[in-house]
């Protein structure tokens, strides 16, 4: 076995990817249609996925046709996807930026629909410039040596297997193979663009200064050693963030990455804050007396300072107006909350609680006719289970400390305009069972498969 895809096998296996089918990045390059071949020669699964920009007009066609072709010739799956950068471009957005977001876009459609890892051909001459690239941003460690073997883009994993390998010694494995030919992107020679400029001038000139880039690849497996240390202790550090107290003691050579692996706790996804933001939220919260407080950061990305700590703020989906005929459809889907109500005929006396349900029991004769779902509204009450009195949904929800912007996204549930139920909360004295009755269970579902 070749070298490479003796490499290329052991990443597979130390990730656990060999026996998934995997999704490629493929361009059409030297790079990309290297990892082809190598994935191709160890017979993993994979489909290789093309995103055709609508830069470069012809070419960029082109190339989608190359890589279609190459696909089938292997006969590995394919897809194009064109992106159309120019005319999605946002406003204030450069070409790189929009080509970027949506890239990401695409890979989070893909991922939602499959769930299949990403592999990705970036190299170590790639960690070199993006190492040049950011030392001229002011990057942390982390950022430094911010090419990793595996991290998520949001929620899509994606993986690197190439990271320890030079870009011609995929054009030499190549050539092994008998293909001598793969796409050339003429902008890669624009040296008006940063990466292309530290590619074409400066590496080569450090080369010919310092006769090799060595000690570049050694200050990145430092900085990069050095960086996993500051994760690990920044890692452990968020478990003990119990109060905003606790958040003010936080070292600030450690602030960004505790924030890091927080908002990864929080959103099991990881989010790139900017220095703006850092620094904006290192000032709030040391500056933070009571209450309730909302900070918006970029990326439409928001949090909320407490006594107890940081909560990420969600715009949640408001609940829209239902008419349940039960009678005809025993379910009921709530495409807005990606949730479901059902409902069951039972009998009381054999049916037991299962706690990881969201059920109430309502006897038969209670429930007439259809049923109404709808989002709370301003002065809605509701007699309690076991009360003669009728209580504010709104002291409800203070009372079981759910947020406002939250409220908006919890179901109420109607008999004949009184309100019988709200998921998760409370019920009302309606329709209470008697014992050996025969009753209706209702079921809210969440999490709901589309």
């Amino acid at each position: 076995m070749n070298y490479l895809e003796e490499q290329v096998r052991y990443f597979l296996s130390y990730y656990h990817l060999e026996q998934k089918t995997v999704l490629l990045g493929f361009s059409g390059g030297a790079d990309s249609t290297a990892l082809f071949m190598l994935l191709y020669s160890l017979g993993q699964k994979f489909r290789a996925i093309h995103f055709e920009h609508g830069i470069r007009g012809e070419e960029s066609c082109q190339e989608a046709d190359w890589c279609d072709k190459f696909s089938e010739m292997h006969h590995v799956p394919f897809e194009r996807i064109s992106l159309g950068v120019l005319k999605n471009r946002l406003q204030g957005e450069g070409i790189e930026e929009s080509a970027r977001r949506l890239r990401l876009e695409n890979w989070q459609k893909l991922y939602e629909l499959e769930r299949l890892p990403v592999l990705l051909a970036h190299h170590l001459d790639d960690c070199l410039e993006n190492f040049l690239l950011r030392l001229g941003r002011g990057s942390n460690r982390s950022g430094l040596c911010g090419l990793r073997e595996h991290f998520f883009l949001e929620k899509v994993p994606i993986y690197r297997p190439l990271l320890r390998i030079r870009h011609a010694e995929l054009e030499d494995y190549l050539r092994k193979k008998g293909i001598d030919q793969w796409c050339l992107d003429s902008s890669n020679e624009d040296v008006t663009y940063r990466r292309n400029a530290i590619r074409q001038e400066i590496l080569p000139l450090w080369k010919k200064r310092f006769l090799n880039d060595s000690g570049l690849v050694q200050s990145m497996e430092v900085l990069r050693q050095e960086g996993e240390f500051l994760d690990d202790l920044a890692e452990k550090k968020v478990q003990t963030l119990k109060s905003l107290d606790c958040w003010k003691g936080v070292p600030s050579a450690l602030f960004s990455r505790v924030l890091r692996f927080w908002w990864r706790q929080e959103m099991n996804a990881d989010h790139v804050f900017s220095k703006k933001d850092i620094e904006r939220l290192q000032v709030e919260i040391q500056k933070y007396e009571s209450g309730r407080q909302k900070i918006e950061l970029s990326g439409h990305c928001s949090v909320i300072l407490t006594q107890k700590g940081l909560q990420v703020f969600l715009a949640y989906a408001s609940v829209q107006s239902h008419i349940w005929s039960w009678q005809k459809q025993n379910i009921l889907s709530l495409s807005e909350l990606n949730a479901a109500f059902n409902m069951q005929f039972v009998s009381e006396s054999k049916t037991e609680k299962d706690p990881n349900e969201i059920s109430e029991l309502f006897s038969v004769d209670s429930i007439q006719g259809d049923l109404e779902i709808r989002g709370w509204q301003p002065g809605d009450k509701m007699q309690l289970f076991g009360s003669l009195h009728h209580k504010k949904l709104k002291d409800l929800w203070n009372e079981a400390g759910i947020p406002k912007e939250q409220r908006v996204a919890i179901p109420v549930l109607l008999c004949k305009h009184e309100i019988i139920w709200i998921p998760g909360v409370r019920r009302a004295e309606f329709g209470r069972v008697k014992k050996n009755d025969d009753c209706l269970k209702i079921i809210f579902q969440k999490d709901v498969q589309k």
